[in-house]
């Protein structure tokens, strides 16, 4: 065969993501074989799983628009962003998931707020307003006008609150969880899906 002398040679056959188009790892093979040292690759830019499997099993589907979310670390804030994301059989996806991703470790917790527009004591007040026309209804109806209808049922229950309980019988302590869960929501960050996935590789 022929062979070529050159200074420097660029092996440029992506990383391990998409290995369908030929980026299944094998220029790191090639590298290491060459005697270079390879940083262990991982997925980047890449769904997430989430130890709250059930819940997000149940919100298969749904996307979110105009959430915020804060990644945090034993009390230390590592991330933060604002938009869409989704949630899968598996955790959560999505724009604002895949940038995350980049950060992300397991045992990290994303924190949502599923309506950043409105400040805390806003919210309680818009909540006063909604549980006031709704009162005399069940208590899954009340959110109608706050919640996507698929959010509704699995997000009472994270609260601990039956659906069918009527509205007029809330308790303060109750609408101030219902509070609390709709500005601060939090998932626990398990794995990453597999490189596969992943858009890019790190």
């Amino acid at each position: 065969g022929t062979v070529l002398s050159a200074e420097k040679v660029v092996i440029a056959c992506g990383g391990m993501s998409y290995p369908v188009t030929g980026s299944d790892g094998s220029g790191y093979r090639l590298a290491q074989d060459c005697g270079h040292s390879v940083v262990t690759p991982r997925p980047s830019l890449v769904p997430w799983e989430v130890e709250e499997g059930k819940f997000c099993r149940s919100l298969q589907g749904l996307s979110l628009k105009n959430t915020a979310l804060r990644v945090e670390w034993e009390g230390k804030t590592m991330y933060t962003d604002f938009g869409e994301m989704m949630f899968s059989h598996f955790g959560v996806t999505g724009p604002m998931i895949l940038s995350a991703s980049t950060v992300l470790q397991p045992g990290m917790t994303l924190h949502l707020d599923l309506k950043p527009a409105l400040s805390a004591e806003q919210l309680d007040k818009r909540l006063l307003s909604d549980f006031k026309k709704y009162r005399a209804k069940n208590l899954g109806n009340a959110f109608n006008d706050l919640l996507p209808s698929k959010l509704i049922q699995p997000f009472l229950s994270l609260c601990g609150l039956d659906p069918s309980m009527k509205v007029h019988t809330l308790t303060r302590v109750q609408r101030q969880t219902v509070l609390r869960y709709l500005k601060d929501l939090p998932l626990t960050a398990l794995r990453s899906r597999p490189i596969a996935e992943a858009i890019v590789t790190a």
